[in-house]
């Protein structure tokens, strides 16, 4: 298991495994912070890239500490995630796809992790969609960033997966990613903090208010679905 320490000046530490200096990177399960990392391009506004990312301004200016309209090319910002609300699962049908589910029982198991943690994680963030995509660019049943899924198979597998195309690939890295996560945070609650917000934030011990947002919703469909 690759570590967790992160180096370079461009990284996104401490939520990175060891990188390259000259590259920005994520450690696995982040989403840079509170939400998804966005690079500025040449060109962009901030009112721009809220309504791109389907963001109120204040809230991408309040998740990035910005107290006027003023960017910057290269820099990166925080994009707020919105999580579904923790009573959600109440309101809806259970989840129905016997491949999928078989597939993620199967890759839970294999990662001795709880089938039903897995699934309803994989549920909050995608509805087990593998054509779910973010506006940062998570991809698939599990939502992974590039970067997070390049880690796992470069570091973690040393194996070359589909991560876009292969629903099996992509449970394979996420289940991979969970596995990890319990064995470094230490609980189930942690782990999904951290995937969601990123194993640095959680690991020093801030945990943000839609963070626990989203562990609850994950907890709420796996009480309700899968108990």
């Amino acid at each position: 298991m690759a570590s967790l320490s992160c180096t370079g000046s461009a990284s996104l530490c401490s939520h990175r495994s060891t990188i390259s200096p000259t590259r920005t990177s994520y450690f696995p399960g982040s989403r840079s912070g509170v939400g998804e990392a966005y690079k500025v391009q040449p060109g962009d506004t901030l009112s721009e890239i809220a309504l791109r990312s389907g963001v109120d301004l204040d809230e991408l200016m309040a998740a990035n500490s910005l107290n006027a309209d003023l960017i910057f090319a290269g820099q990166t910002l925080v994009i707020p995630r919105q999580p579904p609300a923790a009573s959600s699962p109440q309101a809806s049908e259970r989840p129905h796809s016997p491949e999928l589910e078989s597939l993620l029982e199967d890759r839970a198991r294999a990662e001795a992790l709880d089938p039903g943690l897995l699934k309803a994680l994989a549920w909050v963030e995608s509805g087990w969609q593998q054509g779910a995509r973010s506006p940062a660019g998570a991809i698939g049943i599990m939502q992974l960033m590039p970067g997070t899924a390049e880690w796992l198979e470069r570091d973690v597998l040393d194996q070359d997966l589909d991560e876009e195309f292969s629903a099996y690939d992509n449970v394979k890295l996420g289940a991979r990613l969970v596995h990890i996560l319990i064995d470094k945070t230490g609980s189930e609650d942690s782990a999904i903090a951290a995937y969601y917000q990123g194993y640095g934030t959680t690991a020093a011990g801030t945990l943000y208010a839609e963070t626990k947002d989203y562990v609850a919703a994950v907890k709420a469909v796996r009480a309700a679905y899968w108990p």
